[in-house]
């Protein structure tokens, strides 16, 4: 139904001359032939659906850093993924005031880079990259 429905509004909106923005779930959880993370043999899939030039806002492991631990392969899409399939990227993760980040973390996260990092009170940033 999801699926269904943002095809559906993407082409409303493209008639009325406006763009389209997704959550990031839009572009690496819903589409053909994907059944998500924790499906055998799944991990993500592109979703070819979209709209090209539609803005994808990445909330979460949006720089690479969701990994499967037993194959080391992504289980979310990356802005690279996204710029690569034609769309553009947002990308919020590290800045949700909602969430108990120091102001540190956030000031330091660098979106180009697939980097996970804590940040404890108090001491050095403590980083890791998924790719090394």
């Amino acid at each position: 139904i999801l699926r269904r429905y943002v095809t559906w509004l993407q082409g409303l909106l493209a008639r009325l001359g406006k763009q389209s923005a997704v959550w990031q779930e839009s572009f690496d959880t819903y589409g053909p032939g994907n059944h998500g993370y924790g499906a055998p043999g799944a991990t993500r899939a592109i979703n070819p659906e979209l709209a090209a030039g539609t803005l994808v806002q990445f909330w979460t492991g949006g720089r690479g850093t969701w990994y499967d631990p037993s194959s080391g392969r992504p289980i979310k899409g990356t802005v690279a993924d996204a710029v690569a399939a034609g769309h553009l990227a947002l990308i919020s993760d590290g800045w949700y005031l909602s969430e108990t980040y120091e102001w540190e973390g956030g000031y330091v996260a660098d979106p180009s880079t697939n980097k996970s990092c804590s940040y404890p009170r108090g001491a050095a940033p403590n980083c890791t990259c998924a790719m090394e």
